[in-house]
């Protein structure tokens, strides 16, 4: 087994393997499939037990080339109660269309994202200069266990919607995990940020990390959540590893940031919650 762990480790940070194929590696052993399973056309019903007394249902819907699989990763306790086992089949049941059935039987609708993978890792270097007009604002790396530096965020997020918050992962900032890396503008009169990206270690996969961007509504239309999102990501590839770019689908404004930096998706998602007996 530690040979096998060995060589997927090393496949996953080959220079030349798609990016697609380097996320759905994590993503695979977390579901309990392979990427093999995934190439195959088909919806399959994925217990894990570490789901379990959380009642979700979180459908996957792989969207990269050259895969096409539903996988409905579900506590093992709402098997039974919601007939998952309904819904296995050799076919792909596109997320829209799990919808009506999951609702109808008690699943409270959370959210419905997307997961991103660039197309070049390349470029991220060039992309994270600072766009005309901005030039007098100025970079700064912060440490999320810095007090001053917490102290200097809270200020950030005070200004702005506590939804666009806590989609950025920064609404309880007193049980702030660290992130590894966080990229930051600031306005050279106040030493406020104007711009955030920041960026941690994805929890399925030590290489791949999740990127997180936040703009204070004076400074947006002007390019710097481009700009911190390419200086994050151009850290993590020369660091050998990938970035995931993740959005709520109906964030029209995150989606065409990512489709600027050249993301592509490759997962599709949507998360239900049902009483934890899976009634």
């Amino acid at each position: 087994m530690a040979a096998s762990s060995t060589r997927a480790e090393a496949h996953r940070t080959t220079a030349d393997i798609t990016a697609d194929e380097w996320f759905l590696t994590g993503f695979t052993d977390q579901v309990g499939l392979t990427v093999d399973d995934l190439r195959r056309t088909g919806t399959t019903v994925a217990p894990r037990p570490d789901r379990s007394g959380t009642g979700v249902v979180a459908v996957y819907h792989t969207v990269a080339d050259n895969f096409d699989h539903t996988v409905l990763w579900t506590d093992p306790a709402n098997i039974e109660p919601l007939d998952l086992g309904r819904f296995e089949r050799p076919t792909t049941t596109a997320i829209d269309d799990l919808h009506p059935a999951l609702v109808a039987a008690g699943g409270e609708f959370l959210a419905k994202a997307t997961m991103r993978v660039p197309i070049d890792r390349s470029r991220f270097t060039e992309l994270g200069e600072r766009p005309p007009g901005a030039e007098t604002l100025r970079w700064a790396d912060l440490d999320a266990a810095n007090p001053d530096d917490l102290d200097l965020i809270r200020r950030f997020t005070s200004g702005i919607d506590p939804a666009e918050v806590e989609q950025a992962a920064l609404d309880d900032l007193d049980d702030f995990y660290a992130d590894e890396i966080i990229n930051v503008l600031t306005d050279p009169d106040t030493g406020d940020i104007v711009a955030y990206g920041a960026a941690a270690v994805w929890d399925w996969d030590t290489t791949v990390v999740d990127v997180g961007v936040l703009v204070a509504p004076s400074h947006r239309t002007m390019g710097l959540g481009r700009a911190v999102v390419a200086r994050v990501c151009a850290t993590i590839v020369e660091s050998g590893r990938l970035p995931l770019y993740r959005h709520e689908r109906a964030n029209a404004g995150s989606g065409a940031l990512a489709d600027r930096l050249g993301f592509r998706s490759v997962v599709d998602l949507a998360v239900y919650r049902f009483e934890p007996t899976g009634q």
